[in-house]
This record gives C-alpha cells, structure tokens and sequence, in this order.
C-alpha cells in the first residue's frame, strides 16, 4: 500500500475491505510470501532505477535464496524499458531455451 498515496482513513478502511473479502491478512498477498509456494524456474528481472517497483524490494527476497529463481538486474532502464533491451531480451531467450 506504500504505492498508493491516499488518506490514513481512506486507506484503514480499504485494507479492513480487503480482509473481509479475502480473508486473509494484508500480508498474505505479499510477493515474498507467494513466491514460496512456486516451484517452476523464474526468471525475475529488475531495474535498479524502478520507480513503480522499487529495487529494495526484491532485496530481501534474493537474500531468501530461492535456488529456482535466477535474479537479472539492470541499471538506467526503469520499470518499462527493461524489456526494450537486448542484454535482456537474450537472457530471457536463454532462460525459456535452456533445458529445465
């Protein structure tokens, strides 16, 4: 909710929304907590200057050490660009041909 820029009160009553309908604790949509439970190869690619998905948040993911998860990071390219350029295309290519 870090992202979203609304009212303190705005924001309590939208996460009680979101318990109720889901369920479950804010927390239980949370990357670092799902990605455990995916067992398939992921290629996950960051940019160090990602405004819309700050780098620090993948940090302490990485330090989970997810030995199925092969982290690609860039620099200079942001949140859109990252798939614009070639280093990245070919570690995508590399990563959807390599045997699994």
């Amino acid at each position: 909710f870090s992202l979203i820029k609304v009212n303190p009160a705005i924001r309590t009553e939208l996460e009680k929304l979101i318990i109720e309908l889901a369920q479950q604790p804010i927390s239980y949509f949370s990357i670092r907590r799902a990605i455990q439970h995916i067992p398939a190869n992921i290629l996950w690619l960051h940019d160090e200057d990602d405004r819309i998905c700050p780098y620090a948040d993948v940090l302490p993911i990485q330090s989970d050490a997810h030995p199925n998860i092969q982290f690609y990071t860039t620099k200079g390219l942001g949140h859109s660009r990252i798939y614009k350029e070639n280093k990245v295309k070919k570690a995508i290519l590399a990563f959807l041909t390599e045997p699994a």
